[in-house]
Formats: structure tokens, sequence, C-alpha cells
């Protein structure tokens, strides 16, 4: 795929906020250099019959899923940097490692991929698994309780956990669109289908499902009164508990938006809303609490300068600065403004508080080298350019 950031088309990007993408490989022949290195050979290039590098040479494919590259997967970096198996003994957490989880599947979670058909301990994601997984997260006749999510001051909006029939232990979340954020829940399920257009397959089985209203209502008067609103954002939505801000920002919100349908042939007679559906994955926890963590100080975009090789970083932030770059290109491609290194940045496994079990959390470990999961995407396709992101200030850092 091609981004239209090339020189010439990188102003016509930024002014028309229109990104060009072009996903067929043509097939035929194409000319290009063939690199082969590893983590001792950066970029290190040849030809595939040994003569010079620099030598260029033609290929011939008849496949639309090729993939060839001079430099180490992100996944092949983190499996030859996990130094050490720390399984919460008593290391000190300033040493650098990077933590490897268990080496299976916890036995008592072994089963639940047979069962549901989703796979919560697999970073990167197989999209050959999706199909299955996200039938049963569409299945609202299989959903076992939904249980509205508490405010926090960085996670402000209206969300639901949900849990299923089949397998308790499932869990999904579900996100919906609401006053101050419409296009959340679209923007989810946007971005889950263009992370494996890209073939990055680090969003969850994502879903858009049309949900009875009444499912929302009756679980905001179950559980509301257990939820507190913060003060702050009860004030400016004007609200007294969580059952009126559930009415009056999501509910009423889409019924006065015409955003509610009840003409839907599976629910007759009944008024319902489209929403997102995620999995909710094993082990997780954000970027600067894990062993991939970067170095980053608050309110501070600095970091974005170790993107150009004349800032260069300590090796040990190798993998936590390839991330980056990545999320950064998915982000510029989606046109999201919502991530940075201490929010929506998330990692599977490499918990760094291995001295002290209950702040890793009490659910199942992620098996093996940890791995990095991308979540949150509410903010996709924004009107607004991404300043922030690397690749809109990439003429600022090159001079």
């Amino acid at each position: 795929w091609n981004v239209m950031a090339l020189e010439g088309k990188r102003k016509e990007a930024r002014g028309a906020r229109k990104i060009k993408i072009d996903l067929e490989v043509e097939e035929g022949s194409f000319e290009g250099s063939v690199g082969s290195g590893g983590e001792g050979s950066e970029g290190g290039s040849t030809s595939t019959d040994g003569s010079d590098p620099s030598s260029r040479v033609k290929h011939h494919h008849h496949h639309h899923h090729h993939h060839s590259s001079a430099y180490p997967s992100l996944e092949a970096r983190i499996h030859a940097s996990t130094l050490a198996t720390c399984n919460f003994k008593d290391l000190p957490p300033e040493q650098p490692h990077i933590c490897l989880g268990p080496e299976k599947i916890d036995p008592e979670w072994e089963d639940l991929l047979e069962t549901t058909g989703c796979n919560i301990f697999k970073v990167p994601f197989d999209e050959s698994e999706d199909k299955k997984c996200l039938e049963l997260l569409s299945d609202v006749s299989g959903w076992k309780e939904v249980k509205p999510m508490k405010q926090e001051y960085d996670e402000r909006t209206v969300k639901f956990k949900v849990k299923f029939n089949v397998d308790e232990r499932l869990r999904a979340i579900v996100k919906v669109p609401q006053k101050l954020f419409p296009y959340e829940a679209m923007s989810e399920v946007g971005s889950y289908y263009a992370d494996r257009v890209m073939q990055v397959n680090r969003v969850p089985p994502t879903a858009w499902v049309h949900v009875p209203v009444e499912v929302f209502e009756h679980s905001a008067k179950q559980y509301g009164d257990s939820i507190k609103l913060i003060p702050q954002f009860a004030n400016e939505s004007k609200v007294h508990d969580y059952y009126e801000w559930i009415m009056k920002d999501f509910i009423n919100y889409n019924r006065k938006k015409g955003l509610t349908l009840s003409d839907d042939p599976a629910y007759p007679d009944k008024e319902v809303v489209g929403v997102s559906i995620q999995l909710f994955v094993a082990d997780v926890r954000p970027l600067l609490s894990s062993d991939l963590a970067i170095p980053w100080v608050p309110h501070n975009d600095n970091w974005q300068l170790h993107l150009n090789p004349e800032h260069p970083f300590e090796p040990k932030h190798t993998i936590g600065f390839i991330r980056q770059a990545e999320l950064s290109m998915y982000d510029y491609v989606l046109g999201s403004v919502d991530r940075s290194p201490n929010k929506n940045n998330f990692v599977v496994g490499a918990c760094r508080h291995h001295h002290t079990v209950s702040k890793c959390g009490s659910g199942p470990r992620h098996p093996g080298p940890p791995s990095f999961l991308t979540l949150d995407n509410g903010v996709f396709g924004a009107k607004k350019v991404p300043k922030k992101n690397f690749f809109f200030r990439v003429d600022v850092h090159v001079r």
C-alpha cells in the first residue's frame, strides 16, 4: 500500500485531508532491491545471486499477500530480545529486560478458543479466526450480561462490558454513539477493518451490531446506582446520576439525531441502535506500565524526535520506538488524533511489576513473548489534521 506522503503529495494530503491508499498489488513484474538483514545487519542488502547489493533485479509474483523486507519484523525483534522469564519473581523493576509470559496458556483457559471461537491470547491476530468470533460477538441473543463501565478521567465515554452465555469467561466491550463522541462506535469498527486490510492485525475482532435500546436502559437502571459519575463530567452534561447520563447523552441523543431504528427485521416492534462490540483480550496494560515502555515526559512531544535517526535512543528502547513508528503511520492513514505514549497505547504481557503480582492484574497471563495491541480507535477519519503525528511533522524533524 502506498500513502500519499511522497514528495509532491504531502501538501495535497495536508490541504484536502484525503489520503489515497493503493491496496492493489499489480500482478506481473516489478523492480526493486532485494534486502537481506537481521538484528545484526540493519538494512544490509544483497541481490538474489550475491552480486552488488545496489543492483536492481526483477521479480515475478502471482499473489496479493507478498511480503519482503530487509528488516526483522516487530514480532521477530520482540522474540529475539526477550531476555528473562520473570514469572513474578523478585526481579528489580529497574533491571532492563523483557519478560516472557508462561510457556503455555493457563490450563483453566485453554478450552476457551474451542468453545467460543475467540482467541484472547494470540496477538497479532489471525484473520482466519475472526469470522467465528465475530459471529459470536454479534449474536445479541447470546449476551448473558450487559454492565456499564465506570467513568475515568481519561476514559469518560459511555461503554458497556458484555458476558456471554456460551462461556462466562469471555468478555467484550461495547461502545456507542453519544453526544460528545458521536462517531466512536463507527470508528472502532472502521479501524478494525483498516487494520486487517493493512495486515497489521493488532486490533481485536470488532463488529457492528444492532441492539435493542431497552437492553441498555435496563442495564443503566440495574447497575447505575453503583456507578459514580466524575463531578466535572456530570456538571458538563448537566445530569445528577449515571442513569440520567445514559438517557441524555446516549439514548435520547440518538433518538434526536435519528440514529435509532424501528424497522430492523431481526427485532420487529423494537427500537434498536447501532453499536460496536470488541473482543476483550487477556493481560493488557498501558505501554508505559510495561517492559516495552519508552522514555516519556508529560505534556512533551519530544519523544517523536527519536523517530529521526539524528536523535538516537538507548538500544533497549528500540522495540518500543519501532512500535510508535508503526502506530504513527497507522494513525496517519486513518486520520486518528487521539494517541500518544501515555494514551491509547497498549501491550499484552510484559508487566514491569514482576515483583508484585497484584499490580499485574488477576486474570490469565499472555503466554510467551509480549506483543502490542491497538485499542481505543474512536477518532477514525477525523476532519482535524493530526498535527502531532510524526508523519505530518516529518519535514520539521528532517530540517
